[in-house]
C-alpha cells in the first residue's frame, strides 16, 4: 500500500497509531474512539484494510480485554 500511494511506510502507519488503534479495541471493544492519528487522509488509505484485519481478530481483542482488566484488578485489589 505504501508504494501504492507514494507515502513512505514510517509516516503512513507508525507503530504508536496502530497500538493505539488496537488498544482501543481490546479496551472499549467496537465502541472505541477512532485514534485522532486515523482521522482524514490516514483513517481513509487504511482503515478499509484494518477494520477486516480487526474484525477476525474480534474474539482475541475482547479475551485481551478482559486479561487486562483482570491483572489491573488483580494489582489494586
Amino acid at each position: 500500500m505504501a508504494g501504492s500511494t507514494g507515502v513512505p511506510i514510517e509516516v503512513l502507519l507508525r507503530k504508536k497509531h496502530i497500538e493505539a488503534l488496537v488498544l482501543g479495541r481490546v479496551d472499549k471493544g467496537l465502541e472505541a474512539p477512532l485514534p485522532r492519528a486515523f482521522h482524514g487522509w490516514r483513517g481513509e488509505q487504511l482503515l478499509p484494510v484494518l477494520e477486516p484485519v480487526l474484525a477476525k481478530a474480534e474474539h482475541t481483542l475482547i479475551a485481551w480485554g478482559a486479561e487486562r482488566r483482570r491483572a489491573v484488578e488483580s494489582q489494586s485489589g
